[in-house]
C-alpha cells in the first residue's frame, strides 16, 4: 500500500502550506459535526436541499476506511483524514453559494452510485496483495476529484471563485464523468474477480463490523490468484485506454474551446510579430540595458520587492490575506484550513486601518517611462519584455509570472484604440493560461456578438484573470499614437486596475504596469504629487547616447567589403567622422540615426557618401532626414536599368500604404498595379511586380508575417501625408483621387454587374487569375474613399479648366463609368438630413450632379440600419460579390494555376470571408467553410445553447432572452437558482401522437403543435401583434394577446 500513502502525500503536497496541518488533523466525526451543522442551518433559514445525494458516497468511504483498517494498512487514518477534509471544507466552504452547493452535491452523488462496498471483499485484498491496486485507483480518484475543486475553491478568494465557479465547473463535468467511468471501471473487476472471496452480503445501509475478518469463504489460492493477476493485467490495459481516450478528447475539446475563444476575442493577429521585429531590431549586444543599471526603479520593478511600501507598516499585510484567513470562514488565497474540533489554534488576521480607495492612479506598482519622439522607446519596451521572459527563467521571479504587452500603432486601427488594448492584452491572458478559457468562453456563449465589441465585457474579464494569476506584468508602448479620449480610457482603467489589485490582495505588486510614451498630459491627470517622484521616469537625452554610437558603428561594418560588394573602403578617419556626425546630430533620437545610415548606405560610390555627412549637406531636422532618404532611394532605384519606372512603381506603393483605409496586404497591393484601367482587366500575368515590397520601399517598411506591411515609424506617415513639410513625392490629395478612381472603375468590372454576357465559366476563369483579389477593399472602402475625396479633394479641381487628363480627368471619368454601371440602383431621392457642405465645393463642376448623386446614395445607406449598413449598398455589387467569393472557394490556396503562380499569390490563405463588410473577417476570412458558417452563425443567431451538440437548438437564438428560455426548459441544471424538479404532467394525450420533432424527438397528436413548437427552438415569432408589433411563435398566443388591447379600448 505504499502507493496510497505516496496518493495522501501528493495530495498533502498540493495543499497550500497552511493548510497542511488542519487537512491531516480532520477526521469523519468532523467532517459528520460539520454536515449536521449545515443541517441544522438550513433547517431554520428553510432552505432545504436535497442532501441524501450524499448518502451513497459517504457510506461507501467509511466502508473503504475501515476495509483500510481490515487488511493492515497502518497509515488509513492519516490518508483517510486528507479526504474527510476535503469533504468537510468543500460542503463548507460552498454552502453559502446555492448553485455551487448544489453543483458539489450532484458530483458527489455521480460518483456515489459508482462506488461499491468494498469491505465485502476484505479477504480478496488480503489473500491477493496485487489487489489492493483497486483500492489505491479508488483513492486517487476520488482525491482526484478534490484537488479540483480545491483549486478552484480554497486557493481563490471567495468574491473570485465565485466569479469563476460557474464556467470552471461547467468544464469539469467532462472530467467528472471521467472519474466515474474510471470508478465503474474498478467495481466491476473488484466484483468480477473477488467474487469466490466475498464474504457474505449485508444490506448496503447496515453498519460494517470492526472485525471484518471473521466472515470468508473458500477459495482455490493458487488458481483465483493468477485468475485475478491475469485479469488485473487486462484491467490496467482497459484504465490506461479509458484515461487515453479521455485526454485525446480533452485535449481537442480544449483546443476547439480556445481557438473559439480567441476568434471571439478578435485581437490584432500582428502584436507578437511586431514584438520579434522590435526584439530583431536591438542588433547591438548590451542596447538598452542602462534601462535597469540608470533607473532603480525599473530593476526594482522587475523583481521580487516591485509594488512593495517597504516603510507602510500598515500595508504589511492585508486583510484578504490567504495566509492568515480560517478556511472555516471562507477564507482567501490559501486560506487556513483549521479545524475547531481538534483544538487546533487559529491565528485571526490583524485588523488594518481602511486603504485610501482611488478612481485609478499610478502607484509603486506602476511606471511610466516617456521621452522625446523617436527616442526609440519602442524598442526599449521590447527590451523589458524580453528582460521579464530571461529573469523568469532564472527564477528572479515566480515560474509562472505572465507578461502581457501591447504596442499602439498609429497606422492600424486596430493597434490604436482602448477596446483594441484590451482585446489585445486579454488575447495573450487566453493564449498563456487555459484555465480561464472556460470564463471566457461563457462569456462569449452569454454576449450575442461574434467578436467582442464591447469594452465592459472586456474589462470584466481583464479584472478577474488579474485577480486570479499570482504576477503578471503589464507593458503598453505608444499610446501617444492613440487619440486622447483613448490614452485617458486606458491610463484610467489600468492604473486602477493596479490600485483595486493592490488594495485586495496579500501581495501588493501582484499586478505591475508600465506605459512607455511621449509626454502625456492625458497620463499626468492620473498621478498624484506624492507617487510622481516614484511612478514616472523621464528619459535623458544622455540616455541612450552610447546606444546610438554602437549602433551607428555596427551599421558601419555594412560599409565595408563583402560578398560581392566592393564596400566603400573608408578610412578610420572616415568611420570616426560619420560617426561623429551622426550621433551629434542625433541627440537623443534613434530613428534620426537610423534613418541617416540607412540614407547614406544608399550611395554607390565613396564620394557621394563622404559629400553626403559634410554638415552644411546632412539634414538636421527628421523630416527632412526622411526626404533625404526618400530622394536616395530615388537616385538608386532610377540608376538602374528602367529605374524611372521601378521609381514610379515605389511612389504608388508608398502613396497606397499611407492613403488606404485600412492596411493593404501585399497581395492587395499587387492587384492595384496588375488592373488596366483602360483594358478594363487585371492581368496578374504581365503586370504582377516580381520582387517584393522592400525592393521599393527599402527600410521605409517592414513586412510581417501574411503580407502585412507596416512603416518604419508613425513619423513617416506624417512626413508624407502632413502639408506641413511640403512632401515633394508623395501629393496626398493625388493619391486619394487615385484610389477613389480605382475602386470606382474595379467595381465596374462586368464581374460585378448583372449583365447576361457575363457567364460563370468567364467568372470561374477570373476567379483562378486574380481578378478578385482586390475585391474585399473596394466593395468595403469605395464609399470612405469617395467621402475622402468630397472633403479633401476640391482643390485639385478648376472649374474654368478642362480636365481631361491625369488624377483629375481620371476621377472625371470612372465617376461617369460608375454612374452608367450601376446608376439604376442608386437612390435617386434625396435624403432630407444629407451634409452638402463639403460637396458645395464642386457644384461648378460639370460632373457635380453625378458626384452629388452618389454622395446622396452613401449618405443614405450610412444613415440605414446595421444590416443594410453591413452590405456595399448596391444591389448587384452585394449578389456579385457573393458569387465571386464562390469562384474563388472553388480553389485551395496551394493550387497551381498558371507556371509558378498559385492561388495564394493572389487571395492569400484564407478564402472563406465572412459577407458583412463592417466586420474584420469581410478581408481577414476562414481557411475553412466550417469556421466560417460557424463565424456567420454568431453574426444571424448570436445566442447560441451552451451545451455543445444540443440537438434542439443546433444554430443559436436570435435574443438572449429566447436562449435563456431554452436553457431552463432543456437544461434546467445549467440555469440560475437552486434545482428545479419537474412538474408531472396534467394533462393527457387524447390520440396517438403521430407527429415528432426532428430536434429533440418530442411527439404531438396535431401538426400545427408541432409546427409552433418547432419555432419555439429557433426562437422564431412570424405573428406579431397588429397594435404592439410584439412577437409570438403561435397565433393563438398573439390573438390573446390582442385581445388586451381590444379591453384597453
Amino acid at each position: 500500500m505504499d502507493r496510497l500513502e505516496d496518493e495522501a502525500e501528493s495530495f498533502r503536497n498540493m495543499l497550500n502550506p497552511s493548510d497542511r496541518e488542519p487537512f491531516a488533523l480532520t477526521r469523519l466525526a468532523d467532517m459528520q459535526m460539520e454536515l449536521h451543522s449545515i443541517q441544522t442551518q438550513r433547517v431554520d433559514t428553510k432552505e432545504m436541499i436535497c442532501m441524501k445525494r450524499l448518502q451513497l458516497f459517504l457510506d461507501s468511504m467509511v466502508d473503504f476506511e475501515k476495509t483500510l483498517v481490515a487488511i493492515g494498512f497502518s497509515e488509513a487514518k492519516q490518508a483517510m483524514a486528507y479526504l474527510w477534509a476535503s469533504v468537510r471544507f468543500l460542503l463548507k466552504t460552498t454552502n453559502p453559494t446555492e448553485k455551487a452547493f448544489d453543483n458539489v452535491l450532484d458530483t458527489y452523488e455521480l460518483l456515489g452510485v459508482k462506488l461499491i462496498k468494498v469491505s465485502e471483499y476484505t479477504n480478496f485484498f488480503r489473500e491477493v496483495p496485487a489487489a489492493q491496486e483497486y483500492l489505491v485507483n479508488i483513492y486517487k480518484d476520488i482525491q482526484t476529484f478534490h484537488s479540483l475543486a480545491y483549486k478552484l475553491f480554497f486557493t481563490f478568494r471567495p468574491k473570485l471563485w465565485q466569479k469563476l465557479h460557474k464556467p470552471i465547473w461547467k468544464d469539469l463535468k467532462s472530467t467528472f464523468n471521467h472519474i466515474a467511468e474510471s470508478l465503474a471501471l474498478h467495481a466491476k473487476d473488484i466484483k468480477q474477480y473477488g467474487e469466490p472471496y466475498r464474504t457474505n452480503c449485508r444490506g448496503y445501509g447496515d453498519s460494517v463490523s470492526d472485525d471484518i475478518s471473521d466472515s470468508t469463504v473458500m477459495v482455490n489460492p493458487a488458481e483465483d490468484v493468477e485468475k485475478v493477476l491475469n485479469g488485473m493485467h487486462h484491467y490496467r490495459f482497459a484504465l490506461r485506454d479509458l484515461k487515453r481516450n479521455f485526454e485525446e478528447a480533452e485535449t481537442k475539446r480544449k483546443v476547439e474551446m480556445k481557438t473559439e475563444v480567441r476568434n471571439w476575442i478578435s485581437s490584432s493577429t500582428k502584436i507578437e510579430e511586431l514584438q520579434q521585429k522590435f526584439s530583431e531590431a536591438r542588433i547591438c549586444k548590451g542596447s538598452g540595458r542602462w534601462l535597469f543599471k540608470s533607473y532603480k526603479r525599473v530593476s526594482q520593478w522587475l523583481k521580487e520587492g516591485g509594488g512593495m511600501e517597504e516603510d507602510d507598516e500598515d500595508n504589511e499585510e492585508s486583510e484578504d490575506s490567504g495566509n492568515n484567513e480560517n478556511i472555516n470562514g471562507n477564507g482567501g488565497n490559501g486560506g487556513n484550513a483549521n479545524s475547531e474540533s481538534n483544538g487546533t489554534e487559529v491565528k485571526k488576521p490583524r485588523k488594518k486601518k481602511p486603504k485610501r480607495q482611488t478612481k485609478g492612479r499610478l502607484s509603486q506598482s506602476a511606471l511610466w517611462i516617456h521621452g522625446n519622439r523617436g527616442f526609440g522607446k519602442t524598442i526599449l519596451a521590447s527590451l523589458v519584455v524580453d528582460e521579464l521572459e530571461s529573469i523568469r527563467k532564472r527564477g528572479e521571479i515566480p515560474e509562472d509570472s505572465k507578461t502581457y504587452y501591447f504596442y499602439c500603432q498609429e497606422e492600424d486601427v486596430e493597434l490604436q484604440t482602448y477596446l483594441g488594448i484590451l482585446k489585445g492584452i486579454l488575447h495573450q491572458m487566453v493564449k498563456q493560461d487555459d484555465y480561464i478559457v472556460p470564463l471566457c468562453h461563457d462569456k462569449m456563449t452569454q454576449g450575442g456578438c461574434d467578436h467582442l465589441s464591447n469594452a465592459d465585457t472586456a474589462k470584466s474579464l481583464i479584472e478577474t484573470i488579474v485577480q486570479y494569476n499570482p504576477r503578471q506584468y503589464i507593458i503598453i508602448d505608444g499610446l501617444d499614437e492613440c487619440k486622447p479620449i483613448e490614452i485617458r480610457q486606458t491610463a484610467e482603467f489600468f492604473t486602477k486596475l493596479v490600485d483595486t489589485c493592490n488594495n485586495t490582495n496579500q501581495e501588493r505588486g501582484q499586478l505591475r504596469l508600465m506605459f512607455m510614451s511621449q509626454d502625456l498630459p492625458e497620463i499626468k491627470n492620473y498621478i498624484t504629487e506624492e507617487d510622481a517622484e516614484d511612478a514616472i521616469i523621464a528619459l535623458k537625452s544622455t540616455d541612450n547616447a552610447e546606444d546610438i554610437r554602437a549602433f551607428v558603428k555596427k551599421k558601419l561594418l555594412d560599409f565595408r567589403r563583402s560578398g560581392e560588394s566592393l564596400g566603400f573602403n573608408l578610412e578610420e578617419e572616415d568611420r570616426m567622422q560619420i560617426e561623429s556626425i551622426i550621433c551629434r546630430r542625433s541627440e537623443d533620437s534613434f530613428l534620426y540615426a537610423y534613418l541617416a545610415m540607412e540614407s547614406l548606405g544608399l550611395h554607390q560610390t565613396k564620394g557621394e557618401l563622404l559629400q553626403e555627412i559634410r554638415e552644411e549637406i546632412l539634414p538636421a531636422q527628421l523630416w527632412k532626414m526622411y526626404e533625404k532618404l526618400l530622394g536616395n532611394l530615388k537616385d538608386k532605384i532610377e540608376r538602374e536599368t528602367g529605374g524611372d519606372r521601378v521609381w514610379q512603381k515605389s511612389k504608388l506603393l508608398l502613396g497606397w500604404l499611407v492613403c488606404a483605409k485600412r492596411p493593404l496586404k501585399w497581395h492587395e497591393m499587387q492587384a492595384i498595379l496588375s488592373f488596366d484601367t483602360q483594358k478594363a482587366e487585371v492581368d496578374f500575368d504581365n503586370l504582377m511586380l516580381k520582387d517584393n515590397v522592400r525592393k521599393y520601399l527599402g527600410s521605409l517598411v517592414h513586412v510581417l508575417d501574411g503580407d502585412h506591411i507596416r512603416l518604419i515609424h508613425t513619423t513617416a506617415r506624417e512626413f508624407i501625408v502632413s502639408n506641413k513639410y511640403k512632401n515633394k513625392y508623395i501629393k496626398q490629395n493625388q493619391v486619394q483621387c487615385q484610389l477613389t478612381s480605382l475602386c470606382l472603375r474595379y467595381l465596374s468590372l462586368p464581374s460585378f454587374t448583372n449583365s447576361k454576357d457575363y457567364e460563370s465559366s468567364e467568372r470561374r476563369k477570373h476567379a483562378k487569375f486574380g481578378w478578385f483579389s482586390f475585391q474585399d477593399y473596394a466593395c468595403s472602402k469605395w464609399y470612405s474613399h469617395m467621402d475622402t475625396f468630397i472633403r479633401e479633394c476640391s482643390d485639385m479641381f478648376d472649374p474654368g479648366v478642362s480636365e481631361e487628363g491625369g488624377e483629375q480627368g481620371d476621377f472625371i471619368a470612372a465617376l461617369q463609368l460608375f454612374v452608367d454601371t450601376h446608376g439604376e440602383e442608386i437612390k435617386a431621392e434625396r435624403h432630407a438630413k444629407l451634409e452638402i457642405s463639403h460637396i458645395k465645393k464642386f457644384d461648378k463642376m460639370p460632373f457635380y450632379e453625378n458626384l452629388l448623386m452618389v454622395w446622396n446614395h452613401i449618405y443614405t445607406h450610412q444613415q440605414s440600419k446595421d444590416e443594410e449598413r453591413n452590405k456595399v449598398g448596391i444591389p448587384q455589387i452585394d449578389e456579385a460579390l457573393l458569387q465571386n467569393r464562390t469562384a474563388v472557394e472553388e480553389y485551395e490556396p496551394d493550387e497551381k494555376v498558371s507556371g509558378e503562380r498559385y492561388i495564394k499569390d493572389f487571395y492569400g490563405l484564407n478564402l472563406y470571408k465572412c459577407r458583412r463588410t463592417l466586420c474584420r473577417y469581410f478581408y481577414v476570412g476562414y481557411d475553412t467553410k466550417a469556421a466560417r458558417k460557424s463565424h456567420e452563425n454568431r453574426h444571424d443567431r448570436p445566442f447560441p445553447c451552451e451545451v455543445k451538440g444540443c440537438t434542439s437548438a443546433p444554430i443559436g437564438f436570435s435574443t438572449n432572452k429566447d436562449k435563456d428560455r431554452h436553457v431552463r426548459i432543456y437544461h434546467p441544471e445549467l440555469s440560475e437558482g437552486p434545482t428545479v424538479f419537474e412538474a408531472l404532467s396534467r394533462r393527457q394525450a387524447t390520440g396517438p401522437a403521430r407527429f415528432t420533432c426532428h430536434l429533440c424527438g418530442k411527439n404531438f397528436t396535431r401538426k400545427i403543435n408541432l409546427s409552433g413548437h418547432e419555432r419555439s427552438h429557433y426562437g422564431d415569432r412570424p405573428y406579431k401583434c397588429s397594435f404592439c408589433e410584439k412577437a409570438f411563435a403561435r397565433m393563438n398566443d398573439c390573438r390573446r394577446h390582442e385581445k388586451i388591447h381590444r379591453k384597453d379600448r
